[in-house]
Parts: C-alpha cells; structure tokens; sequence
C-alpha cells in the first residue's frame, strides 16, 4: 500500500482548519475541522488509498498517467455527487455546506453530527429498538426518498449502512454514491452497484436493464431496510424471490410480536416484481408509517447513549469510514 501523508493538525484549508484525521478508507480521508467561525465540521478528502499521491507535500501528485486517469475518472463521480446532494434540502439528507477543490483534489464538507449508524444503533440497542421506533426513524427516510424522486433522482443504494441516527432518534440518508438523475442518459445506461440483499432484482446483472431501473427501485430497497431492523440481518438476495426459490415470509414469521401493518408494508415495498413496485404510492406508505404510534422524543436515548457520546466513542466514525461508499472507486480495467 502506497505511503501517503495526511493533512497535519492545524493545516490551513481555504476557510478550515483541520483538527485530526477521524478516518481513513479506501476512496477517501476524512478529518475534524474548524470554520474561521469556530464551528466544527467533518471535511471529507477525495483521496483513493491505493494510488502513490502524496509522498511529499501536500498537494495531489502522480507516478504514472495510469494512476492519473484512475483518479481523474473517480474524481468526476465524486463531484457529481456532491453536485446532486447540494441539490437536495431535507431535515433527513446530510447536508452539504461546502465543495471545493484544492491541492489537486476535491472536499466535501458536512456539519460535525452526533450519533451513530443504524447498523451500529440496531446493534446497540437490540431488544430497545420498538415498532414505533422503526416507524419514527423510516418515516423520516421515506419522506426525504420521496423529496428526492420529486426532484427526478434516485438514491439506488439505499441500507442501514447508509442512514445515521442522531441521539434523538432521527434519521438520515448519508451515501449518495450510487445516485444519478433518471433522465442521465449516461449513467441509464450503466448498472447500479448493488448492495446483496437490499438491492432489487432489477439491479443485478441478470435481470439489468436500463428501462427496469427507476424509483420504484428505491422501494424495494425501503423494504429491505424495515425488514433488516425486525429480523436483526439483510433479506436473501432479491433474486431469490422473484425466481420463486424462497418466499419473503416475514409477515408469518413475525405476525404476532410486529403490528399488521407494519409487516405489510415490508411485503408491499420488497414485491419482487419491478412492474407492480412501479404501482407503489409512496406518500400513502409514510402515511401508514406515521398512524403507527410515535415515538416519544427525548434529547438523550438512554444513559447508556449519553456515556458513549461523552466518551467521544459515537461522533461521526462509522459515518465517516469511506468504507460507507460516498464513491464507488472503480480500478482502471
């Protein structure tokens, strides 16, 4: 692995100051800084690991055009995501506050959030996590997949490793490295990265076409999530169901210990056919959300919550991993 230098605590970026390197994956360096205001923020750096760019100093610099092109490339899609997430204003999308380019390279910055991934918050708090909990945090998702299907996009790798939790229970979609608008004619034409389980069929190789991709793939996807939260594990990949190899069986499974509807709306956004998601009324389906009771907001979850937050331990750092996917960096072929 090539040997590269991180930005130095205390190193001026244009309006920032960085304060430490909080993680460090494969596409990219993420640190805490400060705004010349004194505000935090998180300050993600376009930088793919196994590229040779900043042996000395601190400005992007390449061994070969190989290694230029790669980065070039992964480069553009990394603008492109944030040129469309800046598009988007919703109290459940992470917002970004600033995009510049410098030394060669391009940033990304984010207000500094407190809490935790949802892969992390089911984990920690298994057997506390209830129905109305999963209705609270999903209907606020839902409302911003709505939001961004208004504005012709399509998030296409929707999961809990792409929603963080704030400490007062509500959600946000974080990744948005997979998303295109529906009338790019370039990127309808290439297949979408697919997460097993929570993909749709239609986003694997076997079923992919163009014209089967759209937001009711994005449902499907909803789905899988809710289904992810009740069963503790992603669905069987989506392919099986609409080959008739399993059923999704969840409404028997759970019928009992999750209300009805909760467990219909699963069934209803993960229909294995992309034909009768495209019949889905997804305002109708938050509404469904919203009637089941909520839950009861508090500053704080638990003591347990607050003491992890207090330690430092939650901040941003699962967020944060690039292993998160804001880009799917792709190897020259």
């Amino acid at each position: 692995m090539p040997e590269n230098k991180n930005l130095p605590k205390g190193f001026k970026l244009g309006e920032y100051n960085i304060s430490k390197k909080i993680s460090t994956g494969g596409f990219s360096i993420v640190y805490l800084a400060y705004h010349k205001d004194g505000r935090p923020v998180a300050v993600k750096e376009f930088f793919p690991k196994s590229l040779h760019l900043r042996a000395k100093g601190f400005k992007i610099e390449f061994i070969n055009m190989r290694e230029k092109s790669i980065f070039q490339r992964n480069l553009e899609t990394f603008k492109y995501e944030a040129e469309l997430v800046m598009k988007l204003k919703h109290d459940n999308v992470i917002e970004i506050i600033d995009y510049f380019m410098l030394n060669g390279t391009a940033y990304i910055v984010m207000p500094y959030e407190h809490g935790m991934g949802l892969n992390s918050y089911a984990k920690q708090f298994r057997g506390e996590m209830t129905e109305q909990d999963i209705a609270f945090m999903m209907s606020g998702i839902l409302s911003a997949v709505n939001m961004f299907h208004e504005h012709n996009i399509v998030h296409l790798d929707l999961k809990p490793g792409n929603i963080w939790i704030r400490p007062n229970k509500e959600a946000l979609i974080l990744d948005f490295g997979s998303a295109r608008f529906i009338d790019d004619p370039q990127k309808k034409k290439e297949q979408p990265t697919l997460t097993p389980g929570f993909a749709p069929a239609e986003q694997h190789r076997e079923f992919f076409e163009p014209s089967r991709i759209g937001i009711w793939s994005d449902y499907y996807a909803l789905g899988a999530t809710i289904y992810a939260l009740i069963e503790h594990s992603a669905p069987p990949l989506s392919t099986e169901f609409i080959l008739g190899h399993q059923e999704n069986d969840l409404e028997i499974k759970r019928k009992g210990q999750y209300s009805d509807a909760l467990l219909k709306i699963v069934s209803y956004l993960m229909q294995p056919s992309w034909d009768d998601r495209k019949k889905i009324d997804l305002k109708q389906v938050i509404e469904q959300l919203r009637k089941i009771k909520p839950v009861k907001q508090t500053p704080i979850m638990t003591n347990d919550f607050d003491r992890l937050i207090k330690n430092d331990i939650l901040d941003m750092q699962e967020y944060l991993k690039s292993d998160h996917n804001i880009i799917r960096f792709q190897k020259n072929k």
